[in-house]
């Protein structure tokens, strides 16, 4: 296996469409609805990981979601070194 663990941190277009931006302030060439169906792509493809986390968007803000994201990378960090 290529990758131990998979950490899926979720578009905002998906759950928070109304904090998504695209070019050219956030230097994403996607639209919404386009990120929103890479997204599904991404979950459909990643979500197979034995190790895949999936961070959504079920608070609004970023420092909870950037702190899961990092409670998994420490977890997946702490499973490797077992």
């Amino acid at each position: 296996m290529l990758y131990y663990g998979v950490i899926h941190m979720v578009s905002t277009a998906i759950g928070a469409p109304q904090f998504y931006r695209y070019r050219p302030e956030e230097h994403r060439p996607e639209t919404h609805q386009e990120a929103a169906v890479l997204d599904e792509h991404l979950t459909r493809i990643w979500g197979k990981h034995p190790r895949y986390i999936r961070i959504p968007n079920d608070t609004l803000d970023w420092p909870t979601k950037s702190q899961k994201a990092m409670r998994s990378l420490k977890e997946l960090a702490e499973l490797a070194l077992m």
